[in-house]
């Protein structure tokens, strides 16, 4: 994920919500991928809307509502790449009750998820909000820590972009836990980047912005990193510590 940089936008990346220089979207995480095998090995996304579209009534047929769930999840993914973000959305809907049919709370909660990020993307931010916090309680119910943590992030991204830095700070403090569990020490880096960013240029924490910041940087040197999870670079870490620190004196 990626939110700001010294001097300059914000843009949130990674698997999760992307934000530019006026604080508008541009992409978010969407953890459904692991059910859109046919694109990836097809190449033509025609082909793979094609035979989505066959098996489709095939598992109608039989009675699969599992496979028809993932079917519609995966013909949504197809419309997305295709950049049809509300015909994405209308096939997602008919995936969730089928979700919930089958006592599939990780599908669920995935789906709420990829809902939430096609009203984000078309600009309906409560709508987007109250998906994303459908989503939250199933990831942690199913013991889903990355989908957890992607749930959080795209929720403190509507904060942000809503004016509430202080319930964005709150959603990125929230992660911190899950990325450690899980070991992410790349997207640990982005995070403290990030949150750095939000409470130095916007809450004035300073003090708490150049901790956050330090450590980050220990991250990157410690393993060896070129970039965080979000594509920063260890000079753009050092060059947001250099502008706090200036702030701070």
């Amino acid at each position: 994920m990626r939110w700001g940089e010294a001097g300059g936008a914000a843009v949130l990346r990674a698997g999760a919500a992307a934000v530019s220089a006026g604080g508008r979207p541009v992409g978010r995480g969407d953890d459904a991928q692991q059910y859109w095998p046919g694109v990836r090995c097809a190449g033509e996304k025609q082909e793979a809307l094609r035979y989505y579209e066959q098996a489709l009534p095939l598992f109608r047929q039989v009675g699969d509502r599992s496979g028809e769930a993932t079917t519609l999840n995966n013909i949504g993914l197809v419309y997305d790449a295709l950049g049809r973000s509300r015909r994405r959305c209308a096939y997602y809907e008919q995936a969730l009750p089928l979700r919930r049919q089958v006592g599939d709370r990780s599908g669920e909660a995935t789906t709420l998820n990829n809902i939430g990020l096609v009203y984000d993307a078309l600009g309906e931010k409560q709508a987007a909000l109250r998906y994303y916090e459908q989503a939250l309680p199933l990831r942690r119910q199913v013991g889903d820590r990355s989908g957890e943590a992607t749930t959080l992030n795209n929720i403190g991204c509507i904060y942000f972009q809503n004016g509430q830095p202080e319930r964005t700070a709150e959603m990125l403090a929230g992660r911190f836990e899950t990325l450690r569990e899980i070991g992410a020490v790349a997207e640990e880096a982005a995070l403290l980047f990030n949150l750095a960013f939000v409470l130095g240029q916007y809450l004035g924490r300073l003090e708490e912005a150049i901790e956050h910041l330090t450590r980050s940087i220990d991250i990157l040197h410690r393993y060896n990193l070129p970039l965080d999870a979000a594509g920063y670079t260890l000079a753009q870490h050092e060059a947001l510590l250099a502008q706090l620190t200036g702030e701070q004196r």
